[in-house]
């Protein structure tokens, strides 16, 4: 199972901590994986609170993409996924080690289109297929469409009534 979340969010974290007092320190190491590479990212504090670990992540790194159509093609921020460790009592005799569940973030996706005399085509439905399977439906409004939460990787986008053309 992943959890996918929103990216610009903060992301809670959350494990299992039973048998440890309340106000027990927490550590989460959070891990970025890749193109099969996995790095250690970022350490964040918690505390044990009601037989569970909880914290709180603000992912601080960057994230831009250079969104183009090409050959109907795009291509979305390359797929990462995070993961995190939490370490309860960590450097202690009583330490306890809780895998989390992965973590994958969805973008905001623009799309603008314009025919060839440069106008907006009005109110055109389109399909948009993710790389992941999902795909989502709407309606161009003067040539443009926002996808709230769009996951990273490729895409194929589909206008009724449209074949594209490349120069």
């Amino acid at each position: 199972m992943v959890d996918r979340r929103k990216y610009g969010k903060p992301v809670g974290l959350l494990v299992d901590a039973k048998g440890f007092a309340n106000g027990r320190l927490v550590v989460f190491e959070i891990w970025k994986e890749a193109s099969g590479k996995k790095e250690k990212i970022a350490e964040v504090n918690g505390v044990v609170k009601g037989e569970k670990g909880v914290g709180q992540w603000q992912p601080t790194f960057k994230r831009e993409a250079q969104l183009e159509l090409k050959e109907k093609v795009g291509q979305a921020p390359q797929k990462e996924q995070y993961s995190f460790v939490a370490f309860v009592d960590k450097g202690t005799p009583n330490e306890k080690k809780v895998q989390g569940t992965p973590i994958e973030f969805v973008y905001p996706l623009e799309i603008s289109v314009l025919d060839v005399s440069g106008k907006p085509p009005k109110d055109v439905k389109f399909t948009i297929k993710f790389s992941d399977g999902s795909s989502k439906e709407g309606v161009l409004r003067k040539g443009h469409a926002t996808i709230d939460e769009a996951p990273a990787g490729k895409f194929t986008v589909k206008l009724e009534g449209y074949d594209f053309v490349f120069k």
